[in-house]
């Protein structure tokens, strides 16, 4: 649902804020005043193309910013759309102040809003769209086919990744097993690095190592803490501070007689020296070769022996595979024969409904053709008659206010898509008058119970069934060219309304409009 939409500086409108409600709102103004800018701007509000041509002269860009209602897991919540489109440079988007694409907008809002505009096809051009308006119609449960259709989907992408041809599966296990036992052969441990490296560090400097050690040990063999312990054992008042002496003492003893051993083990030995290295660049070419630490190799060795095992019991996997195909294909199949004879019994039922409504929409020589292509009847077309004998696509035959009619009247068949959803009708009235104007305010009054409706209209009729109106009013003396939006309220309305019957405001035509208005 649309609440509030904010232009600037777009084509004739410099600045105009529009507030929408539910039901119906008819946005009306003399021929040219700009009513169809407001649908340009929300139509760029829903992720449409934007064009430098459309910011207004003098102006260095155009900006439209929107308010919806979306559904969502926890109920309805609000989104804010900006859409800004510089002279020169690439428009910007944003979606809750946060950058984004237009193509992401499209995505989150194509089931909030359905513009039918003059010349514009917009989602009913989707094969997929169609489909589903003629799966609702008939209330048609495609689960299970699309459950079929993605199991097969899954085996054949399978089947294609399992291996190549036998060459190329025979080079792969050749690599693999080389590579598996390159690593194996390395019998890698992740502390091993560590270990050596502090070996490497010591025997690469035995005489410093020797000098400090033997240093140390005379060191200790001179501490005064000997003598200290003797003063104290004079006393038992300090015997607390005599036994941390003497824990004290113990610790020096073991580490003067680790020092010791250590000096007495240490001795040149250039063939362990050469051991190290020789295994640290055994290690490093592993890491080189297979990933840049040991955690990194050991992880692709798992992969590659995965793999390895996948390849060699290629023909007993493959085998399997091609039987579940074969059943999953047959289940497809069964399905889409299914759904198929579902689709092709619910689309003759589905043109008439929609021929009918047409019938009272000024079409009445016009007959709307649901047509089922495929096994699974998935390939829908809208088509439309107009009175040749020859139904072509609609976006081909319509013109833009019969195709809006062609579109209002499958809302009014089908359920609404989206519970908060808004539709937008342009000059869907182009051409009607007298009764006809009625049918169409009828049926727009009736889809408005179920979804937001917006209409540009010149029929003082529907203007009048509206729920809400607003109108676009070209300011005369303003260069360049400016319009305004003006929410109308009651007394407004009636001289609005009056305006339309007549072109004038007199007695008389504001008389009827407040009869039509209280009806």
């Amino acid at each position: 649902m649309l609440l509030e939409l904010h232009v600037e500086n777009l084509a004739v409108i410099e600045s105009a804020t529009a507030v929408f409600g539910e039901g119906l709102t008819a946005i009306t103004g003399e021929s040219g005043s700009g009513k169809s800018v407001l649908l340009h701007a929300l139509g760029l509000a829903v992720g449409g193309r934007s064009d430098p041509r459309i910011v207004r002269q003098g102006a260095r860009e155009a900006r439209v910013d929107a308010r919806f209602l979306v559904n969502g897991p926890d109920g309805p919540y609000e989104r804010v759309v900006t859409r800004i489109v510089p002279v020169d440079g690439r428009s910007r988007s944003y979606l809750d102040g946060r950058p984004t694409t237009a193509a992401a907008i499209a995505e989150l809002l194509g089931d909030v809003v359905d513009i039918h505009a003059q010349h514009e096809y917009h989602r009913l051009g989707e094969r997929s769209v169609r489909c589903s308006h003629l799966d609702r119609f008939g209330g048609i449960d495609t689960t299970a086919l699309d459950q079929a259709r993605a199991a097969v989907a899954s085996l054949e992408a399978e089947l294609a990744t399992l291996g190549g041809d036998p060459v190329s599966r025979e080079r792969e296990i050749d690599l693999l097993s080389y590579q598996l036992a390159d690593i194996d052969a390395g019998a890698l441990d992740p502390e091993e690095p560590e270990r050596l490296e502090t070996e490497r560090e010591r025997l690469s400097d035995v005489d410093r190592v020797r000098s400090s050690a033997e240093a140390a040990i005379e060191a200790l063999d001179d501490t005064p803490f000997e003598r200290a312990l003797q003063h104290l054992q004079l006393t038992h008042v300090l015997g607390e501070q005599r036994v941390r002496l003497e824990g004290l003492l113990a610790e020096l003893r073991d580490l003067r007689l680790d020092l010791r051993s250590l000096y007495d083990d240490l001795d040149d030995d250039p063939q362990r020296l050469e051991e190290i290295q020789s295994r640290l660049t055994q290690i490093s070419d592993l890491r080189r070769r297979y990933g840049p630490g040991i955690a990194d190799v050991l992880a692709y060795r798992e992969r590659i022996h995965e793999e390895l095992g996948r390849l060699q019991h290629y023909d007993v996997r493959a085998a399997e595979l091609h039987r579940d195909l074969v059943r999953a294909m047959e289940s497809l199949d069964a399905h889409a024969a299914r759904v198929g004879s579902q689709r092709r019994a619910a689309a003759p039922q589905l043109s008439e409904a929609v021929t009918q409504r047409l019938l009272a929409l000024d079409m009445g020589s016009s007959r709307f053709h649901v047509v089922c292509g495929g096994d699974d009847g998935g390939d829908v077309d809208f088509l439309l008659d107009t009175g040749g004998g020859r139904p072509l696509p609609l976006a081909r035959v319509a013109s833009g206010g019969e195709l809006a009619r062609c579109m209002l009247a499958i809302d009014l068949v089908l359920e609404p898509l989206e519970a908060h959803g808004c539709v937008v009708l342009d000059e869907i009235d182009a051409g009607l008058g007298g009764a006809t104007g009625g049918a169409m305010a009828a049926a727009l009054g009736e889809l408005s119970t179920r979804r937001q409706v917006i209409v540009v209209t010149h029929l003082p009729t529907v203007a009048a069934t509206a729920h809400h109106q607003m109108s676009v009013q070209r300011e005369r003396d303003r260069s360049p060219a400016t319009s305004s939006l003006h929410m109308l309220d009651a007394s407004t309305r009636s001289s609005e309304v009056a305006r339309m019957l007549s072109g004038s405001i007199d007695s008389a035509s504001l008389e009827l409009a407040q009869q039509m208005l209280e009806r």
